[in-house]
């Protein structure tokens, strides 16, 4: 069958991003592995891994309603360069209050918070790019291959950390996820991703507010797309009050502290995800 050659670019450059986001995924879930363990360690409650989940996912949750429209409206490769910059800054920020012996509880909820605004910029910044790189018949595949990641990062990144805590500590870690997102850096600077023409239809010309409330019109008025966002939304809830609050603070008192078992047990959460990935991949 014939290919258009732009359809094959495009693709090329979505595997180009695909891969940069998978490593720098891989990095960021193995600091945040790291760090759960370190807070644990510092206070022993699992109040301390239920707030780690609050600053992870509220910011984002308040922000993203908004940061949608910026992403119809800004350039998508610069917002994900500059997301990726933003988590890496926190990152090194982090690192350089352990490495001088000043760092906090705090501080960890502050880099969870940023990080999860700047996550609500990546998340529909790369989701739109599959819109605007890909044609529809290579939507499925595309989408699998996100989850493909999303779900390896599930499993990969607690193994590796938990491997690599006793061999090079919090801050190798986080020397590591640092390296990841330079990776991140270069692969999108390596791409280019089309803007969407502007002014194409009438809500193109309305006030940021008024593109926020239509976003929310147009969910409300599709049943069907209202329904599964309420399903989605109730699982992801069930899964940050228990997957993500309640039961590290379990396993690790369970195991007296042990990270391994830990990571392990939370790989085993992705690994039906990619499964059911690679098989809609394809």
């Amino acid at each position: 069958m014939f290919v258009n050659p732009n359809q094959r670019n495009g693709y090329q450059t979505f595997v180009i991003i695909w891969a940069g986001q998978l490593v720098s995924s891989l990095g960021t879930g193995m600091t945040r592995f790291a760090l759960m363990i370190w807070a644990y360690q510092q206070t022993g409650a699992a109040t301390t891994l239920a707030l780690l989940g609050f600053f992870a996912w509220l910011p984002y949750v308040l922000i993203s309603p908004l940061a949608g429209v910026w992403v119809d409206r800004l350039d998508r490769r610069r917002i994900l360069i500059l997301a990726d910059l933003g988590s890496g800054l926190m990152t090194l920020f982090v690192l350089f209050n352990f490495f001088t012996g000043q760092l906090a509880i705090w501080h960890i909820y502050l880099l969870e918070g940023l990080t999860s605004i700047f996550d609500a910029f990546q998340y529909p910044a790369y989701s739109a790019s599959v819109s605007t790189l890909l044609n529809k018949e290579q939507y499925a595949r595309a989408n699998g291959m996100r989850s493909l990641a999303y779900n390896g990062a599930l499993i990969g990144a607690p193994i590796l950390g938990g491997a690599l805590l006793p061999l090079i500590g919090i801050g190798g870690v986080m020397m590591v996820d640092v390296a990841t997102f330079g990776v991140a850096m270069v692969t999108l600077a390596l791409v280019r991703i089309p803007r969407l023409a502007s002014g194409q239809t009438a809500e193109d010309h309305q006030p940021f507010w008024q593109q926020v409330g239509f976003g929310f019109r147009y969910i409300f008025a599709r049943p069907g797309l209202l329904g599964l966002m309420v399903i989605f939304m109730g699982i992801e809830f069930f899964a940050a009050l228990t997957y993500f609050s309640v039961m590290p603070a379990l396993i690790l008192a369970r195991s007296g502290g042990n990270e391994v078992a830990l990571g392990l047990v939370q790989a085993t959460l992705g690994m039906g995800g990619v499964v059911g990935a690679l098989l809609v991949s394809l």
